[in-house]
Parts: C-alpha cells; structure tokens; sequence
C-alpha cells in the first residue's frame, strides 16, 4: 500500500512554484502568499457513512504579472478525524465506522484575477486518511489505526480579494476538489469556503 504525507514541506512548494514561473514570462512580477482556514464539506465517492463538514487549513504563494499569476496551493480538509478502535470489527461485524475524512492536496494552478474577482483551475496530486484494522484471525481485530495514500487531484475555485492596505488583501474564496483515491480509499469530493488573508509582494 503506498502512502503520501499531508504535510509536504512548504520549502518544496516553493522550489515547485519557481519551476512553473516560465508560463508567465519574463516581465515585470509580483506576488503573494497566504495561510488561512475554512469550512470543507467532504464526501467518499459511494459512500453516505463518510461525510461530514470539519475545518480546513490553506497555505499559498503566487507568483506572475498583470491579471495572470501561477499559484501554488496546499491544502488540508477534514481536520478532526475519528480514532479507529480494535472494538470497531468483532467477531466479523462491524460495529461502527468511525469518520475518517482527512484529504490533503498540493496544487499549481493559473489564476486569471480582474477587478478583484479571480478564477483558478488546478492541477496536482492528493492525500486521503482512512481507517486500517489489523485482523489476525479474519474475525476479530485487535487494532485500528489512520493510514493514507496518494492519488491524483483537481480543483477549480473562484474568489473576490479585498483591499485592506497597500500590500495586504483578504480572499474569500468557494473551491471545488476532487481526489481520485488510490487502492484503499474512493474518490473524494470537498466543497470548500476559505478565508485567506495575503500578503503582496
């Protein structure tokens, strides 16, 4: 079973931001970076057990010139996950499913921004959380623990960026994401609504 980190280095995401800077030429550049949090509602592919609305975390940085910037997004959704307990499959049965929902995503998207309003499409690779048991005997586990993987991702997310200062701006934004899932986990939709205060450059 492969397994990617949600917490990828943010040194990482900048070296991977620097490497996309050709698509926006060679003129004059200006950026931005960002940490802020939301609301995500997450949901697993056909399942109706797995899904809930928990707390998301956003790192960004931006990078371009004029109206076009090349963004570099991660992300966290499903903050809060539930313990996987041994209890949880007896004697073949399982007796509860414990909300699992933890999605991470790291990103590099074009964002076209006029008047304040933007639209970002993007692209990049995806962490899922799920509950693993140990069950020795095929009948009755005797641990339960959170184990991830990786898979590919794809978002697009629209906002309006307020003034606040000469270099300070505050994006509320409405992103859809999709994770494909890998071996163990299904697809993963999340709705989210984030507040991001940034800071220009």
């Amino acid at each position: 079973m492969s397994s990617i980190v949600v917490g990828i280095p943010l040194r990482s995401a900048f070296l991977a931001l620097m490497l996309a800077l050709p698509i926006v030429g060679a003129h004059a550049q200006h950026g931005f970076v960002g940490l802020g949090t939301g609301l995500s509602r997450i949901s697993a592919q056909g399942s109706t057990l797995e899904r809930a609305t928990r707390p998301s975390l956003v790192a960004r940085a931006g990078l371009g010139s004029g109206p076009v910037q090349v963004v570099l997004d991660w992300q966290t959704h499903g903050l809060g996950d539930e313990q996987p307990f041994a209890s949880d499959y007896q004697g073949g049965v399982t007796t509860r499913v414990p909300q699992v929902l933890r999605t991470g995503f790291l990103l590099l998207g074009l964002q076209l921004e006029a008047r304040g309003f933007y639209l970002r499409p993007s692209l990049g690779v995806s962490s899922q959380s799920f509950a693993v048991y140990l069950v020795p005997n095929g009948i009755d586990a005797v641990a339960g623990e959170i184990s991830s993987e990786g898979g590919l991702a794809a978002a697009l997310s629209a906002g309006y960026r307020f003034r606040l200062a000469d270099r300070l701006s505050l994006a509320l934004e409405l992103s859809a994401l999709h994770s494909s899932g890998e071996d163990s986990s299904l697809p993963r939709s999340v709705l989210a609504l984030q507040l991001i205060p940034l800071l220009d450059f």
